[in-house]
């Protein structure tokens, strides 16, 4: 309940009480000795503190939830992946390269670090690479937010590193066409009265 009520608190950009509730969550997690509820705690608040640029805070707490022992691979792909978003934001290519391939070698079923490597393709100039990754990771999202915040990561990373616009332009429209997709099924579903499996915890490159 309280990660949930967290996670809803995060979707609204309300940090304050994203960050309480993810503390109260990690409380009881480390009281009930529960290593996957602590280590996903740990990276709940961890991307929380990320988002508000307190990234000091963020690595320890990312850092935490990889030296729990027996912590899920899921949980361990997450901090790991995160701590590279952090390696990116301070300007560090390399580590974030580094830390992105690590999480792609502890979880090569999920579809986050491949959108990261899609990404790290398009800044060494491979525009092409790039879009061919997008191309195969796409597919498998069906977080929206998620996708909606990676089209302004291009834009960030255009204005960062210089990329050719063109090229930024045509992997956007690569995003936006998946946002499209995402929303006309929701659409679907709503209208038939189905329900939809709930967004998966984004560990993201960039807060979704």
């Amino acid at each position: 309940l309280l990660s949930a009520r967290g996670y809803l608190a995060e979707r609204d950009r309300n940090w304050p009480a994203a960050e309480a509730d993810y503390r109260a969550a990690l409380t009881l997690a480390h009281a009930e000795h529960n290593v996957e509820w602590e280590s996903g705690a740990l990276n709940d608040l961890a991307g929380v503190l990320m988002e508000v640029e307190r990234f000091d805070e963020a690595i320890a707490l990312f850092q935490r939830a990889l030296e729990l022992p027996n912590a899920p691979i899921f949980q361990r792909m997450r901090g790991t992946n995160n701590l590279g978003v952090i390696a990116y934001r301070r300007g560090y290519v390399v580590g974030f390269k580094q830390r992105i391939a690590q999480a792609h070698e502890l979880d090569p079923e999920s579809a986050y670090p491949p959108m990261n490597l899609a990404l790290i393709q398009l800044l060494e100039g491979k525009a092409e690479g790039a879009q061919e990754a997008y191309r195969k990771a796409l597919p498998q999202m069906t977080d929206a937010d998620f996708l909606r915040r990676a089209t302004l990561d291009l834009q960030e990373a255009q204005s960062r590193f210089h990329l050719n616009p063109a090229d930024v332009a045509a992997t956007a429209a690569l995003i936006t066409a998946r946002i499209c997709t995402c929303a006309t099924r929701r659409a679907r579903a709503a209208s038939s009265g189905a329900t939809t499996p709930a967004r998966a915890r984004p560990w993201r490159r960039w807060r979704a």
